[in-house]
């Protein structure tokens, strides 16, 4: 079985508060059809060792902008985006264990209360091998 699943474009995308899941809504591929955009959650059929990507752009200059990579409510990786003049990319890459039916999505960590997501921003995952 084929597990992937690659999406842009958060939304709402302006003004997010803490704590809040970032929902991306343009699903480019979703293979195992398993990623829920309406949510922005993905829950795996398999257990497994899966990678994770997470980049966003943050537009809104001179404030920063953090989020969280989660599964089942655990912290698994926190990424930093913001503090230039212009737009700001970050995020990172996480490689972690998910068990079948587990929800793994990204949220707001922190914000200053100024935020504006780029369409760039993405939310990428798929199954490097099955447990």
């Amino acid at each position: 079985m084929r597990i992937s699943f690659y999406a842009n474009t958060v939304e709402p995308h302006i003004s997010l508060g803490y704590h809040q899941t970032l929902k991306f809504v343009n699903v480019v591929t979703n293979d195992g059809n398993l990623y829920h955009s309406p949510s922005g959650l993905f829950r795996p059929n398999r257990s497994g060792v899966y990678v994770f990507y997470v980049h966003i752009i943050q537009c809104y200059s001179g404030y920063q902008f953090r989020t969280e990579l989660v599964v089942e409510g655990v912290l698994k990786a926190a990424h930093y985006t913001g503090g230039s003049i212009n737009c700001s990319n970050g995020g990172g890459m996480a490689i972690v264990h998910v068990n079948a039916g587990d929800s793994v999505w990204v949220r707001v960590r922190t914000t200053e209360g100024k935020n504006y997501i780029g369409w760039e921003s993405s939310f990428t995952g798929f199954l490097l091998y099955p447990l």
